[in-house]
C-alpha cells in the first residue's frame, strides 16, 4: 500500500511516551490509514487518494495491517527524497509485512522494519466514543500535548500561504477533537486529545488582572454600590 510523508510523520505523537512499547509504534491500516498515539491523544490520517497513488512511481503492494516501530518510521523519513520538482510524488513509499520500498526518481531502495507483533491501541473504539460524545466549553489540557498534535498537523500539511485551518471540537469528558485537510492532496488527519480530569481539570477563576481587562471590575463595583444604597 502505498503511504505519503504526511502518514509517516503521525510517528510525532509517540515521541511523548516513547518509554511505553506498546505506543512506540505506527500502525499502518490495510486501507492506507496510519494511526499514532501516546497516553493522551490517537491520530489518524487518512490514505492517498487513487488518483495520487496511481502517479506515484513505486508499484504498490496489497494492503495489510501491521503494526511498525517509530525508530523504523524515522528511518524511513529520513531516506525519503524531498520532491519539489514531480509534486510531492517521491514523498511516498510502499509498505508491505514491515518493508518500505522508497525512491528518489532513479532508483528504488528497501528499509526493512521492526514489526510490533501484538495487538495495538484500540483506536476505533477511541473515536467511536469520542465522536458520540456530548460537548461542552471549558477544556484543561497538557499544553504540551496539545502543541506536539498541533506542530505535528503542521509538519504534515505545510501551507506557504499561512491559510491553513484546524477544527476544534469538544467531545465526551471534555476531551478535543481535532481535525485538519489538506486541500491540495485531499488527504485528512483527525485526532482525539484527552483532556485533564479530577484537580488537574480544576478551572482557574479570574484574576483581577484580567477582570479589569475584561471589564467586570467596573461591574462588580458598580454591584457592591448599589448593595450599599439600597442598605442605607
Amino acid at each position: 500500500m502505498i503511504y505519503s510523508k504526511a502518514n509517516l510523520l503521525v510517528v510525532d505523537m509517540t515521541k511523548a511516551d516513547k518509554g511505553i512499547p506498546a505506543l512506540d509504534n505506527v500502525h499502518f491500516c490495510a486501507d492506507g490509514t496510519t494511526i499514532g498515539a501516546n497516553g493522551s491523544c490517537v491520530m489518524a490520517v487518512s490514505p492517498v487518494k487513487e488518483d495520487v497513488r496511481s502517479k506515484v512511481p513505486i508499484q504498490s503492494s496489497v494492503g495489510c495491517s501491521d503494526t511498525i516501530s517509530s525508530e523504523t518510521v524515522r528511518e524511513v523519513l529520513r531516506g525519503m527524497t524531498r520532491d519539489t520538482m514531480f509534486g510531492g510524488l517521491l514523498e511516498h513509499c510502499d509498505e508491505s509485512s514491515g518493508k518500505f520500498k522508497l525512491t528518489d526518481g532513479k532508483r528504488e531502495r528497501t528499509v526493512a522494519g521492526k514489526v510490533w507483533s501484538r495487538e495495538y491501541v484500540d483506536y476505533q473504539r477511541i473515536f467511536e466514543r469520542m465522536f458520540g460524545g456530548v460537548s461542552s466549553n471549558r477544556v484543561v489540557c497538557n499544553l504540551r500535548r496539545l502543541v506536539d498534535v498541533l506542530s505535528c498537523i503542521d509538519r504534515m500539511f505545510p501551507d506557504s500561504s499561512k491559510n491553513s485551518r484546524v477544527f476544534l471540537e469538544f467531545a465526551l469528558e471534555n476531551n478535543i477533537i481535532i481535525r485538519a485537510e489538506n486541500t491540495m492532496r485531499s488527504q485528512r488527519v483527525v485526532a482525539v486529545l484527552k483532556s485533564y480530569s479530577g484537580l488537574e481539570a480544576e478551572w482557574i477563576d479570574e484574576d483581577d488582572w484580567e477582570k479589569t481587562l475584561t471589564g467586570k471590575n467596573k461591574t462588580e463595583k458598580r454591584k457592591i454600590c448599589k448593595k450599599k444604597v439600597v442598605k442605607n
